[in-house]
């Protein structure tokens, strides 16, 4: 008799399916584990990539704080753990952290021409769940992110008329026959104050920038307003003068001069003579030294030459006192000399204020196009003598309509309602510079001027243009008194003792961005 097999087909055929199953379920295991850990991996890159992105943005600004890139490593770091991730490392690179031959090949981090990036590369481990079933116990993953610390175009407009010599070193003023309240005499040895003092702080502001990426044009201004040259040269610019350099910007601040009228005896300029039929004689405007408005345009046109659109625009614009006078001569379209001393409505000539009228509210304009604000008045310019005499277009109104050009947007905009159109032909392509300005107002004359706090209101009107581009409302000094010490961009300083930290806080609202 034939013995039978040991293992029944059955009992074979059992065996089989256990093993099938278990291979089975370890590739269903596999399945599973691999999208289970799969979503892991993209959650935790996803987590390390946001993460990233902050710290781009915290080592920016510390390249803006001019920290070295280990304070930049160590702030990166920081801010991949508070948003909750905790990597394996963290690298920070800027350009002048590369070799000679990696800078030349990582356009990147070091395009031409060189910005203010700076890169954060972060490491990390992954742990699967599920898939060391299979052998594969985890792994690692990296992002980076570029953050970039704006490059800045930076026009510095500082006034330097003669008020600017009416103190003494120990911030007393000066007795009107006091001979050091002569720039003659206190120029030499720069012990012209508060303007000594202004061009240290102005100094330490330009210690704040980040040269050759930032870039800073430097106005002066008194009855006109110019852009000085490298010192030595002895003249004065019309256009443009970008410095990229620390010591050229503070050589020209250094080798500034508080203005004195060639033309006027010192210390005091004489009362106005009585009135006659000349009305060029009578004129205030030759005796003034305060063209805000000059200096506004002459800044605002810094931005024509030169432009790198990548640069974040700013004015600072720092006066002592009210608007006072305007360019001159007013020209019309074929040279003929219309005002020879700018815009001074002879309504002004013998209330004190010298070339603006005493309502600091008031504006005129001379643009008679689609009125937008509901306090301006339209009032054209007139060829004939007698109509010239009665126009009540003024420096201070000339002043606001050049905050307008430096602050409002370049292209037509979206708000119907804005003011800019005012002042602004944007139907003829005729647009602003849509610059952020800041102003500082310097001593007790910014608040009472002739009685009258003309200087206060014109600043924080300028910095309202450029707090948003947009004068329409002034968020942030509205129905604020005029001695207020800070409000948006508008700032005042009893004295000089406080303009340095005025500077400081000034160049600590210079914001930073994420590149890519």
């Amino acid at each position: 008799m034939k013995k039978s097999s040991r293992h029944s087909p059955t009992r074979r055929n059992s065996g089989q399916a256990i093993v099938i199953i278990a291979v089975a379920f370890v590739g269903i295991l596999a399945f599973v584990g691999l999208v289970v850990d799969f979503g892991v991996l993209l959650i935790n890159y996803a987590q390390l990539r946001k993460a990233v992105d902050a710290a781009a943005i915290a080592a920016a600004g510390q390249m803006r704080e001019f920290t070295d890139i280990d304070a930049q490593t160590q702030a990166a770091a920081q801010f991949i753990e508070l948003n909750n991730y905790d990597p394996t490392k963290v690298t920070v690179q800027t350009c002048d952290t590369l070799t000679p031959e990696e800078q030349a090949t990582d356009t990147e981090l070091c395009p031409t021409p060189r910005r203010k990036l700076i890169r954060v590369i972060a490491e990390g481990h992954v742990t699967f769940f599920f898939l060391p079933v299979i052998g594969f116990y985890g792994t690692d993953i990296k992002a980076q992110a570029i953050g970039e610390a704006a490059s800045l175009d930076v026009v510095l407009i500082l006034d330097r008329s003669n008020s600017m010599a009416y103190y003494d070193a120990d911030r007393n003023l000066l007795h009107d026959d006091d001979p050091m309240r002569n720039p003659d005499n206190c120029n030499p040895g720069n012990n012209c104050h508060p303007f000594a003092e202004v061009k240290a702080a102005a100094n330490s502001f330009i210690d704040r920038l980040k040269f050759p990426l930032d870039r800073v044009a430097i106005i002066q201004f008194d009855l006109n307003a110019s852009a000085p040259q490298a010192v030595g040269s002895g003249s004065f610019a019309s256009q443009s003068v970008w410095f990229t350099g620390a010591t050229a910007a503070k050589n020209v601040i250094n080798g500034m001069t508080v203005y004195k009228d060639a033309d006027s005896p010192y210390p005091e300029t004489p009362d106005p003579p009585e009135p006659t039929d000349d009305r060029n004689y009578n004129n205030p405007a030759p005796r003034m030294s305060t063209n805000i408005g000059g200096s506004l345009r002459l800044g605002g046109n810094q931005f024509n030459y030169q432009r790198r659109r990548d640069a974040v625009w700013i004015v600072v614009l720092l006066t002592d006192g009210a608007a006072n006078v305007t360019d001159h001569p007013i020209v019309d379209g074929t040279g003929t000399v219309l005002l020879e001393h700018g815009y001074c409505p002879y309504s002004t000539w013998y209330d004190g204020t010298a070339c603006a009228d005493t309502d600091p509210d008031s504006r005129h304009s001379l643009n008679n196009r689609s009125k937008k604000n509901p306090n301006n008045h339209y009032d054209p310019f007139a060829l004939n003598a007698f109509d010239f005499i009665q126009y009540q277009y003024d420096a201070d109104d000339y002043a606001r309509d050049m905050a307008d050009y430096v602050g409002c947007p370049s292209t037509t905009p979206t708000n119907a309602n804005s003011w800019c159109f005012d002042s602004l032909h944007y139907a003829g392509g005729e647009g602003g510079q849509g610059a952020t300005i800041f102003t500082i107002g310097l001593g007790p004359q910014v608040l009472d001027y002739y009685g009258y706090s003309n200087g206060a209101y014109l600043l924080r009107y300028i910095a309202a243009v450029g707090y948003d581009n947009d004068p329409t409302i002034d968020e942030t000094c509205g129905g604020k008194p005029a001695d207020i010490d800070q409000c948006g961009n508008y700032y005042y300083a009893p004295n000089d003792t406080k303009l340095q930290h005025i500077f400081e806080q000034i160049a600590s609202k210079i914001y930073t961005r994420i590149s890519h």
